[in-house]
């Protein structure tokens, strides 16, 4: 008999695999079974998340380009934000001629028009009056001169096609970096410094930036109480305050019972809302008031339009018109009150806007 055929060695051999298969699932065994399935799983989970990642840095990439390339325009917004800038100057009457050669190469007609005005001092500049220059393009140090003006506004669509459109330069980081280098010879002045954040905040009053979320708002978080800034970016003019002099009818004083602001010219309601009064009145000019549901009341002067209706209930941050100087105004801004009570009652209780919203 072959030892292959022993039953005797048979039955020993299936009593050492028995103790074997025992050992490895003991405590030492199960910890190394374990760990080796915790090292598999965990391999595959990173290189998923490595995957996921690059969709995901692609995804962002492509939702950014669409800023400096997208050719779309807000009409509305566009042509007060123009108006507001422009008005005077050799560039007031060129908005539709930067709106058309923006979409002929590809670039957005809010990059244009921001580019330009930061280089042209908003159409002012001895570049733009003397050499139809309205972009700052030089060759070295010698600023370059066009034939007509329409040339120059040409010739910008051609260098920002050849920059964001060829070359990819699809955020203004990275744009900046090529058009306005900082630290270049030729910006003797250093302004280059604020070249990206001014093209930005530009950008987004012409209404062509991602700073508003998709559903319209602000994109603000209300504060503890439900308020969020009426626009964004802002600068106050002139708080509230008792005993100012008038800014329109020289040498009178008056109690200012809100708050003036300049800024983007995209005005939002600043809290949950119900609209009650949407009309022109006499100095106030076109003025929208919302009623909240603490009773109190927000109310916006001065504007160009109103994008709403008696009636309607609006979120904090939702657009409610545009900013203007209708009435009696002494130039574009957005006059912004809060009172206790309706602003046309015996007793409004004016409340001081910056003590409900944090304005710096």
């Amino acid at each position: 008999m072959e030892e292959s055929d022993n039953p005797l060695i048979k039955l020993l051999k299936a009593q050492r695999r028995l103790r074997w298969i025992r050992r490895l699932f003991s405590l030492g065994g199960l910890l190394v079974i374990v760990t080796f399935l915790g090292l598999f799983i965990g391999g595959i989970a990173i290189l998923g998340t490595l995957g996921g990642s690059g969709q995901q840095t692609a995804d962002t990439a492509a939702d950014g380009d669409s800023d400096l390339t997208s050719t779309g325009v807000n009409a509305e917004v566009f042509h007060a934000t123009w108006v507001h800038y422009y008005t005077g100057s050799v560039m007031e009457n060129k908005e539709k001629a930067v709106i058309a050669i923006a979409k002929k190469y590809g670039v957005s007609p809010a990059l244009m028009a921001a580019i330009i005005g930061i280089e042209s001092g908003w159409g002012k500049s001895a570049a733009i009056r003397n050499k139809n220059n309205p972009s700052g393009q030089m060759r070295g140090n010698e600023i370059l001169a066009f034939p007509t003006l329409n040339d120059g506004i040409e010739a910008t669509g051609q260098t920002l096609n050849a920059l964001v459109v060829r070359e990819g330069l699809v955020t203004v980081e990275t744009l900046g970096a090529r058009y306005a280098p900082v630290g270049a010879s030729n910006d003797g002045g250093g302004l280059n410094v604020n070249w990206v954040s001014s093209v930005k905040k530009m950008m987004q009053e012409f209404g062509g930036t991602s700073g508003l979320t998709a559903s319209g708002g602000s994109g603000a978080k209300p504060n503890s109480k439900g308020w969020v800034y009426p626009l964004q970016p802002y600068q106050v003019t002139s708080p509230f305050m008792m005993g100012r002099q008038s800014p329109t009818r020289p040498g009178k004083y008056e109690n200012h019972y809100g708050i003036d602001l300049v800024g983007s010219l995209r005005i939002n309601a600043a809290k949950d809302g119900t609209v009650v009064l949407s009309e022109m009145r006499g100095d106030y000019g076109l003025i929208v008031i919302l009623k909240h549901s603490d009773g109190w009341y927000s109310s916006y002067q001065h504007l160009l339009s109103s994008k709403v209706k008696v009636g309607q209930k609006l979120k904090a941050g939702q657009q409610l018109g545009i900013m203007g100087q209708t009435g009696d105004s002494y130039g574009a801004h957005l006059h912004f009150m809060i009172m206790r009570n309706y602003l046309f009652s015996s007793n409004p209780g004016y409340i001081d806007p910056a003590t409900v919203i944090d304005f710096k």
